[in-house]
C-alpha cells in the first residue's frame, strides 16, 4: 500500500509554495516607469504616441512601442493592428494595465518582456483576444509573474490568445464569471492558475511543455474546466486542485506529466471523461512527484466517472509508485465507469473507504488486470448467461471492492443537448462523446437529426482517448414546435462492440425567444425563471441553460432584453395546434387559445376571455388597425379576418369577419375588456353566415363552453 509521498526537492517546494501559500500577486511598478495613457476623457498622453482614434472609442496602434499602455477609459476597443509592445528598455511594469475600467476590448497585438504582460485590476466585462503574450519574467528569483493577470475582475473574455514563456500563463485572483477559452500556451511554469476565484469557465485551452502545473485551482470553487489539454509538466501535476470544492472537470486531457490530476483537501468535485495517462513521476533533473495518474489526498465526496486512467509508469525515484489512482485519507468518493489500463499498480488506498460501482446492471469499472470470467448474470451473478460484468468482484483492499467489474472497456458514447428550449433564430449546442482505448486509429461518422431533418454529418478519426464533438444547431427557419434530436454513429472501423449506435439527445422545443419553460409564450413564469438564474454561468447551482437565450455561457442583461422584446407573445407551435386558436397573420403570434376562452355566446358572438388574455391583447395594441388574423380549429383554417378596435367602422367583405376588442355593440355606449366579439358584415347573429360557423358552434358545444 502506498504511503503519502514526501517530495525530496526543496526547489520544487519553494516554487509551488510561492503560489500555494497565498498566491501572492506582485503589482510591482519599477521606479521611473513610464506609460502611454488612454485617459478617461478619451485623450491620449502623450499626444505624440503612435495611437490613432477618430471617435475616442476605437484606438489603433500605428507603430510598435517600447513601453506599456495604461487604460483609464471604459467602453473602448484597442486594436494593436499587429504591432508589438516590447519592454526592452525596462520602462514599464505592464504591457496593458486596466484599473477600474470596464468593457474594454484589446486585440491583435504582441506583448513581450514585461513583468506582467496584461493586468486587469478591478476591471470587468473586458475582452482579450488574438494577443501574443511572451517572456513575462522578473529579475529576481522565485517570484512569479504573469502573462495575463486578473485581480478582482469579473465577467471578462480571455479567448484565442498565445501565451509563451511566462511565470504563470493566465492568473485569476478573486475573480468571478470569467471565460478563459481556446488559448494556447507553451513553456509557462504554470499554465492557468485560479486563486479565491469562483464560477469561471476554462475550456478548450492547450498548455504544454511547462515546469510546475498545467492548471491549478487554489481555494477556488464552482468553476468548470472542460476540454483542456495539459501536458508535459514534469515537476508537479497536469491539473491540481488545492482546497477547492464543487468544481467540474469534464473531458480534459492530462497526459505525460509528472503526476496527472491531484486533489488535495478538495471535496464535492465532479470528474467526468478526463484522460489521465502516462504520468512518469520524474523530471529532467531527476526530481519530481510520484508517478500517479489520479491522486486524492484528504479529499472526499467527489464523483469520478468515465475517466481513462492509464499507463502510470514506475518512477525509479519512488519504488512503490506507478499507480493509476492513489487515495489517502479520502472517503465517500463515488468511482465507477472508469477504465484502469496498464498501470503498474491500479489503485493504492490508505484509510479511504469509497464506492467503486453503481450497482447492477450499471456496473463498476474496467480493470485491465481483472482475470475473472463472465458466464453468469444478475444482481448476484448466479443466473446463466453473460452480461458484460465479471462473475466475481474486484478487490482493492478490505474496505474497497468493485462488486461489478466490467469485462470490456467502458465506452462513454453519449449524445446530449445543451438546452430543452431554444429561442427561434438562436443557436444551441449538441455534444457527442466517444471513447477509444486502442492504439490504432478509428474512423466513424456522426449524423445528427432534428426529427427527420438532417442537421450535420461529419467523419472523425481518433486514437487512444476521448473524443468530444460539439455540433451547433441554428434554429433559423425552423417552425415553432417540438423536435426530437438524435445522433447516429456508423461505419466504425475496427470496433468490436456492435451494439446500438443510435443515440437520443432528447426533446427540444423551438419557441419564442424568452420562453424558457416551453409553453410557447413569454410570460411571468419565464421572467421568474430568468430572475432565478440571473448572473449564473455553467456549473453554478442556479444555472439554467434555457435562460441563456443568446448562448454566451451566462444569464445576463442581454437575455433579459431579449425576453422583454417578446414579453406577452404567444407562438404558433406547428405541432401543437390542437383546439381553438387565433393567430396573427403579421408575425404568426398566438393571440388566443383554448385556455384563454371562458365561454362563447352563440347569440352575441362574444367570447369571454381571461384577465391575462385581456391584458395581453391590450399590451400588443400595435396589432390593431387592420392586422389580419386566422382562426384554426385542430389545425384547420376556419376564417381569416381583421383584428380591430371597436371604434373602426369599415367591414371586410364576406366571408371575412372582424374581431372586436374590447367587445362592443352599436352604438358603442359601453365596452367590455373581458371579451372579444366576432363581428359579421350583417351585424346579425350568424344564422345566415358561411357554413364554417357551424364548426365553431360544434367545437364550443363539445368543450362545454357554449352559451345562448
Amino acid at each position: 500500500m502506498l504511503r503519502k509521498t514526501v517530495f525530496t526537492s526543496m526547489a520544487v517546494l519553494l516554487v509551488i509554495s510561492t503560489f500555494a501559500v497565498a498566491l501572492k500577486i506582485q503589482t510591482v511598478k519599477a521606479d521611473g516607469s513610464t506609460y502611454i495613457t488612454i485617459n478617461a476623457d478619451g485623450s491620449i498622453s502623450p499626444p505624440t504616441a503612435p495611437i490613432s482614434t477618430l471617435d475616442n472609442v476605437t484606438y489603433v496602434l500605428v507603430d510598435n512601442l517600447n513601453e506599456g499602455i495604461t487604460v483609464q477609459r471604459s467602453n473602448i476597443v484597442i486594436d494593436g493592428s499587429g504591432h508589438t509592445l516590447d519592454d526592452a528598455l525596462n520602462a514599464s511594469a505592464y504591457g496593458f494595465y486596466l484599473s477600474d475600467v470596464d468593457n474594454v476590448t484589446i486585440k491583435n497585438a504582441t506583448v513581450t518582456d514585461f513583468v506582467d504582460g496584461i493586468y486587469f485590476d478591478g476591471s470587468s466585462g473586458n475582452t482579450l483576444s488574438s494577443i501574443v503574450i511572451a517572456n513575462s519574467y522578473p529579475a529576481w528569483i522565485l517570484e512569479f509573474t504573469q502573462g495575463i493577470l486578473l485581480v478582482n475582475s469579473n465577467d471578462s473574455q480571455i479567448v484565442n490568445n498565445n501565451i509563451v514563456n511566462n511565470g504563470r500563463g493566465v492568473c485569476l485572483q478573486s475573480c468571478f464569471g470569467n471565460n478563459v477559452s481556446s488559448n494556447n500556451g507553451t513553456t509557462n511554469d504554470v499554465g492557468i492558475a485560479l486563486c479565491n476565484s469562483s464560477n469561471n469557465i476554462l475550456s478548450n485551452n492547450h498548455f504544454e511543455d511547462g515546469l510546475a502545473v498545467g492548471g491549478f485551482l487554489y481555494f477556488s470553487n464552482n468553476n468548470t474546466l472542460s476540454g483542456n489539454y495539459f501536458s508535459r509538466y514534469p515537476l508537479e501535476s497536469g491539473l491540481e486542485l488545492s482546497s477547492s470544492d464543487d468544481n467540474n472537470l469534464i473531458g480534459n486531457d492530462v497526459t505525460g506529466n509528472g503526476r496527472g490530476i491531484y486533489l488535495e483537501n478538495s471535496d464535492n468535485n465532479t470528474l467526468i471523461a478526463n484522460n489521465a495517462a502516462y504520468s512518469h513521476g520524474i523530471s529532467p533533473g531527476g526530481q519530481g512527484p510520484p508517478a500517479i495518474n489520479l491522486q486524492l489526498e484528504s479529499s472526499s465526496n467527489n464523483t469520478i466517472l468515465e475517466n481513462t486512467i492509464a499507463y502510470a509508469n514506475r518512477s525509479i525515484y519512488y519504488f512503490y509508485v506507478g499507480e493509476g489512482m492513489d487515495i489517502h485519507s479520502s472517503s465517500n468518493n463515488t468511482i465507477y465507469h472508469n477504465n484502469f489500463i496498464g498501470n503498474v499498480y491500479q489503485v493504492g488506498s490508505d484509510n479511504s473507504p469509497n464506492t467503486w460501482d453503481n450497482g447492477y446492471p450499471s456496473g463498476g469499472n474496467y480493470w485491465s488486470d481483472y482475470n475473472g470470467t463472465d458466464i453468469k448474470s444478475g444482481q448476484c451473478q448466479n443466473v446463466t448467461g453473460s452480461d458484460g460484468i465479471g462473475d466475481t468482484s474486484y478487490s482493492i483492499d478490505a474496505s474497497n471492492t468493485d462488486h461489478y467489474p466490467l469485462m470490456n472497456l467502458y465506452s462513454p458514447t453519449s449524445f446530449h443537448v445543451a438546452k430543452t428550449v431554444v429561442g427561434q433564430g438562436f443557436s444551441m449546442s449538441m455534444y457527442f462523446a466517444e471513447a477509444s482505448y486502442d492504439d490504432y486509429p478509428e474512423t466513424f461518422n456522426v449524423t445528427v437529426y432534428a426529427n427527420s431533418t438532417l442537421l450535420a454529418s461529419e467523419n472523425f478519426t481518433f486514437t487512444n482517448g476521448n473524443t468530444n464533438v460539439t455540433f451547433t444547431w441554428n434554429t433559423t427557419g425552423f417552425a415553432y414546435g417540438n423536435y426530437n434530436l438524435t445522433a447516429c454513429a456508423w461505419s466504425v472501423a475496427n470496433e468490436t462492440n456492435t451494439g446500438n449506435h443510435n443515440f437520443t439527445g432528447g426533446l427540444v422545443t423551438v419557441s419564442i425567444p424568452g420562453d424558457f419553460d416551453g409553453d410557447f409564450k413569454v410570460s411571468p413564469q419565464d421572467l421568474a425563471l430568468l430572475t432565478n438564474a440571473y448572473g449564473s454561468t455553467l456549473g453554478t447551482p442556479n444555472w439554467n441553460p434555457n435562460a441563456d437565450t443568446n448562448g454566451d455561457g451566462k444569464v445576463s442583461l442581454a437575455d433579459l432584453v431579449i425576453l422583454a422584446q417578446h414579453y406577452g407573445q404567444h407562438a404558433n407551435a406547428e405541432n401543437s395546434e390542437a383546439g381553438f386558436r387565433i393567430y396573427s397573420l403579421q408575425n404568426n403570434t398566438l393571440l388566443i387559445s383554448d385556455a384563454d376562452i371562458l365561454s362563447y355566446n352563440w347569440t352575441s358572438q362574444e367570447m369571454a376571455i381571461t384577465p391575462e388574455a385581456s391584458e395581453r391583447l391590450t399590451e400588443i395594441g400595435d396589432l390593431y388597425g387592420w392586422t389580419g388574423f386566422v382562426i384554426k380549429i385542430d389545425g384547420e383554417e376556419i376564417y381569416r379576418g381583421i383584428l380591430r378596435e371597436y371604434t373602426m367602422s369599415a367591414i371586410p367583405a364576406l366571408p371575412r369577419i372582424s374581431i372586436l376588442f374590447p367587445s362592443a355593440f352599436f352604438p358603442f355606449e359601453s365596452v367590455n375588456y373581458g371579451a372579444i366579439r366576432m363581428f359579421f358584415p350583417s351585424f346579425q347573429p350568424p344564422s345566415d353566415q358561411p357554413v364554417n360557423n357551424a364548426k365553431i358552434l360544434q367545437y364550443f358545444e363539445k368543450t362545454n363552453k357554449l352559451e345562448y
